[in-house]
Order: structure tokens, then C-alpha cells, then sequence
């Protein structure tokens, strides 16, 4: 009688425990999450960013907005996204300003300590790109100006490996623009950007190296709503498992 009684307390336990995990997740049937508007997935997105984020008209277009529009659209959200600057992305989300930010935004230790990140979705590298016949090596940089994004970790890159003297600017068309006019001696940048640069506008310039860091590009969301981190982690692993993922990663080539 006591084995009985143990086995159906054991399963009454598990009952109740699967209950727990599918009635905490949603209260009244509404996700437990917070948004900043309801009903609205508020994403922050630096559109400037080629082939990632940029600006069709008025209207944002490349990978990281049809990523935000596929996991907007598994939450059951509608998609509403807000152009910011790329080195205020993060500092909007911590503060609560935007749900999260989708925008070829990496993982790393700085921007860590202010937001939580999604799972990756995206694996990108580093490249070094100079004007065609001025450089040979990226070691003839050294000491040279370098310009690279703020905020950006193609300027952590070339101040730990390039050179100290790296020059900021706000977009990396400006990096771009300050290299074809001669007011720095290269631009480092994620690699895809630095290809649809030099493919569309900069054919003048080549990439001298291209470094495998294999950098993870995540959604950043704000460290006090766990549960859309969680969701979100969900949508981008149906994505990855149904294809999707795979589909909308080969615009970027």
C-alpha cells in the first residue's frame, strides 16, 4: 500500500510540476513577458548597415529585419522598429526604451553586463580593408589612422591587433567615406559589410585581411525580462530546425 501510494504521489508531483511549467510561462493566457507596447515587438535597429540593416525610402530592409519580422510574427507580435544609433542600441535597451535590439549587434563582455543576449543567429568575422595598391599587409598599418564604428567591435579588433590609433565614427559608410578621401588609411569592419561596401560603392578598395573571429550576433534584451529572452530563444530554434534560419542567412552570402 505504501509503494502505491508513493508511485501515485510521484506521478501527482510530475502533473503539477508540468502544469507549473506551462502556467508560469503565460498567466491568464498572456505571456508573462513585458513589452514596451502591448501587442508590439519595439525593436531598436541601427539602418545603416548594409546588408544587415538599411533603409529602402523610409522603409528597413535586409537579414537582421526579416529575422526580427520571422520571431515578431511566432510571437504573435506585430513588428515595430525604431531607427536608433548603433552605439545607443544597447544603452535603449537596458534602460527599457525598446524591447531588444536586433542589429548585427555582437556578443561581448561590455555589452553583457547591460543587457542579456538571445541565442546567436548569425556567426560573422573581421576585415581589415585598405585602398587597391596603397597596403599590402595589415602590418603596414600599424600606427597608420584606421577608422572604424563606434561602439563596434571592429574597433576593439583594430585597437587590440591593428593599431592604436583607430578613429571613431558614427556609421560605417563613414568609415567608408573618410577612407576614400584619404583621412584614414583603412576601415575594419564585420566582414559581410565590408563586401557589400566595396561591391556596391568602394570598388577601389580590397580587403587586405579577413579574420575568423567568429563573432555571435544576438538579440539584445533587457536583463529584467527573462521570459522573452526565453521566448525569443524558442522562435530562433524552431527557425533553425524548420530551415528558416538557413533561408534568411543566405542573403547575406
Amino acid at each position: 500500500m505504501a509503494k502505491r501510494f508513493v508511485a501515485v504521489l510521484v506521478t501527482l508531483c510530475a502533473v503539477l510540476a508540468a502544469l507549473c511549467l506551462s502556467g508560469c510561462a503565460e498567466e491568464g493566457g498572456k505571456p508573462s513577458y513585458q513589452l514596451v507596447n502591448e501587442g508590439k515587438l519595439t525593436v531598436a535597429m541601427a539602418p545603416n548597415f548594409p546588408p544587415f540593416d538599411s533603409l529602402d525610402g523610409e522603409t528597413p530592409t535586409g537579414f537582421d529585419v526579416n529575422v526580427a519580422r520571422e520571431v515578431a510574427n511566432r510571437l504573435g507580435l506585430q513588428l515595430e522598429i525604431k531607427a536608433v544609433p548603433f552605439d545607443e542600441l544597447v544603452q535603449g535597451v537596458h534602460d527599457g526604451t525598446y524591447d531588444v535590439a536586433i542589429s548585427a549587434l555582437s556578443i561581448n563582455p561590455s555589452r553583457s553586463e547591460l543587457v542579456d543576449f538571445s541565442s546567436p543567429y548569425y556567426l560573422v568575422d573581421q576585415a581589415i580593408v585598405a585602398k587597391k595598391g596603397v597596403y599590402e599587409k595589415v602590418s603596414e598599418l600599424k600606427g597608420k589612422q584606421v577608422a572604424a564604428e563606434a561602439e563596434a567591435t571592429g574597433y576593439d579588433y583594430a585597437m587590440a591587433n591593428v593599431t592604436q590609433n583607430v578613429v571613431t565614427y558614427k556609421t560605417a559608410a563613414e568609415c567608408f567615406a573618410a577612407l576614400e578621401a584619404g583621412q584614414v588609411a583603412a576601415v575594419v569592419t564585420d566582414e559581410p559589410a565590408a563586401t557589400c561596401f566595396m561591391n556596391s560603392t568602394y570598388s577601389n578598395c580590397i580587403a587586405l585581411e579577413t579574420v575568423a573571429t567568429c563573432e555571435k550576433y544576438a538579440v539584445a534584451v533587457n536583463k529584467d525580462n527573462r521570459a522573452l529572452t526565453d521566448a525569443i530563444n524558442d522562435a530562433l530554434d524552431q527557425m533553425d530546425k524548420d530551415g528558416t534560419l538557413a533561408e534568411l542567412q543566405k542573403q547575406v552570402g
